[in-house]
């Protein structure tokens, strides 16, 4: 919720400065790297072992990058949507 709430109330100015198709791009690849932290956070077999503090400070890093990108893609994603639909099915969608 946090990040989400940091995505929010920066997500403005990023917006206004690059379109909103950039930032749902912006948004979408704060989903994935999210979720590559969250991912590493326990370990991959052999390759990348973490320990306890580090494998929980991957987690919450990646909880708070993927929920800035929640911030943003709520943000853009129902506008974008009204820009580029029809116009005669506009206010419907």
């Amino acid at each position: 919720v946090g990040g989400a709430l940091l995505g929010a109330t920066i997500v403005f100015r990023v917006a206004d400065a690059l379109g909103r198709r950039r930032e749902l791009l912006i948004g979408s690849w704060l989903y994935v790297f999210g979720a590559a932290l969250e991912f590493l956070s326990g370990g991959v077999g052999g390759l990348f072992q973490t320990s306890e503090a580090f494998g929980l400070a991957l987690l919450v890093a990646g909880r708070i990058v993927y929920g800035v990108g929640c911030g943003f893609v709520m943000h853009a994603a129902p506008a974008y949507i009204g820009e580029m639909s029809p116009a005669a099915i506009r206010g419907t969608l």
